[in-house]
């Protein structure tokens, strides 16, 4: 039995871990490169108190649109202010499908699942359309959406600092450790 709790609580997630890293790799044909991305984005969900792997399953889906890292890392800060400031409940997985869907083109799930108003996808269109597929844009322009939502860094950040996320913030590091065994 004791075996079995070394191996459930380090040795497997370790080992699903890694391949994980390995897809960060594969992804950027670069293994430092990937790897770098990979702790970035662990580093971040971990300080924030997120969900590991839901972190590194968006970045791993923003990464079919970009392998720069500073802009892997604003598109996995959007998708986590959006579901962290969800009245509806949404998960940052479905941020991601919203934010996916908007990069190329439908904004109807930003609108729908997110509760943006009209108006406000009008004018992000608008944005959208006159960049012309500057992805620099693109990020600038979801960000003000986002601000203009009331989805702000600062909104998120005090939904953050609540007992239940530093719980989440300290079981997060606890599990990590485990896996660092691993």
């Amino acid at each position: 039995k004791a075996a079995d709790f070394v191996a459930k609580m380090t040795i497997i997630p370790a080992a699903k871990e890694q391949v994980t890293e390995d897809f960060f790799k594969v992804k950027t044909g670069d293994a430092e490169v990937g790897s770098a991305i990979f702790e970035n984005v662990k580093q971040n969900a971990l300080k924030t108190g997120l969900d590991v792997n839901n972190s590194l399953n968006n970045a791993l889906t923003f990464m079919s649109m970009t392998k720069n890292s500073d802009q892997i890392a604003k598109l996995n800060g959007f998708a986590d202010r959006m579901s962290t400031l969800s009245t509806d409940g949404k998960s940052s997985k479905d941020a991601t499908g919203a934010i996916m869907s908007a990069m190329r083109g439908d904004t109807s799930s930003l609108a729908k699942d997110f509760n943006i108003p009209d108006s406000q996808i009008k004018s992000f269109n608008a944005e959208i359309i006159s960049s012309k597929g500057n992805f620099t844009a693109f990020l600038s322009s979801m960000d003000k959406l986002l601000q203009k939502s009331g989805m702000t860094q600062e909104a998120m950040n005090a939904m953050l600092d609540s007992p239940v996320n530093k719980w989440k913030q300290l079981m997060g590091s606890v599990n990590n450790s485990f896996v660092q065994m691993g």
